[in-house]
């Protein structure tokens, strides 16, 4: 079954339909987007149907998760999907096959976006601050994939752990990804603003940064834990170093404000 990641874009709770089409019982993704096709005029009466793309393998027949700083190999044509809003997927509850599996996937959204819209109906009210930060920091959808982690970052890290980097060609160890979510993401933004980044199928969470102010400040801040990671003398040294200079306080983007 997928995982269901229902996520905020453009100020509105929705979910792809690439993430949903196995738990639908359906074999492939085109069967489940023909449901929705034969069905458009209903689907747009609420609301626009935004199109998410996707990039596939050829070797395995689904997406290939490649590590931050990873160009993707063996991928074919980009695909268009569909992100749903809440009323769009009761629309697609209705008109989709069922069975007993399907079934208890689908109530399993629907609380999903249940809980979403609980979670953030506690900042229903207009922050300022977080529409600043939004707007300067993150885009309405993600943009072209490029290379942002330099191999000195990757290094670093790997050192700490008693490990050599040489190459992407075989993946990262797990520890990259969980430093880099812990000691990146989670320190540039607010707390509110993470799940607007979570990685999609075929793309990666610093595509949704803005060119210029985003980017830049996951540059400039990848360069410092770069930094940290090169001087600190063993792991608990590294955490203990970030967690004094990140933990407990956000990232000053002031300059941009």
């Amino acid at each position: 079954m997928n995982e269901v990641i229902v996520r905020k874009i453009k100020g509105q709770d929705v979910v792809c339909t690439f993430d949903i089409f196995k738990g639908l019982g359906y074999a492939g993704h085109r069967e489940l987007k023909q449901v929705i096709e034969k069905n458009k005029m209903a689907f747009l009466s609420l609301g626009k149907l935004e199109r998410s793309k996707i990039i596939p393998a050829f070797t395995r027949g689904e997406t290939l998760q490649a590590t931050d700083g990873v160009p993707r190999r063996k991928q074919g044509r980009p695909q268009n999907g569909y992100l749903l809003n809440f009323r769009q997927y009761m629309l697609l509850v209705m008109v989709a096959k069922n069975s007993p599996e399907s079934l208890n996937f689908k109530m399993k959204i629907e609380a999903d976006f249940n809980r979403m819209r609980e979670e953030l109906s506690k900042y229903n009210e207009s922050n300022p601050y977080l529409d600043r930060i939004r707007k300067i920091l993150l885009l309405d959808a993600p943009s072209e994939w490029e290379r942002i982690y330099p191999d000195e970052y990757y290094i670093a890290l790997m050192k700490l752990y008693g490990d050599k980097f040489i190459d992407f060609k075989n993946g990262l160890p797990a520890y990259c990804g969980a430093i880099t979510k812990r000691w990146v993401y989670d320190v540039i933004l607010p707390n509110e603003l993470r799940n607007e980044t979570l990685a999609t199928p075929g793309t990666k969470r610093h595509q949704w940064f803005t060119e210029q102010n985003g980017r830049a400040t996951l540059k400039n801040h990848i360069g410092t834990l770069t930094m940290i990671a090169r001087t600190s003398q063993s792991r608990k040294e590294f955490e203990a170093r970030c967690a004094t200079q990140f933990e407990g306080a956000p990232l000053q983007l002031s300059v941009f404000l």
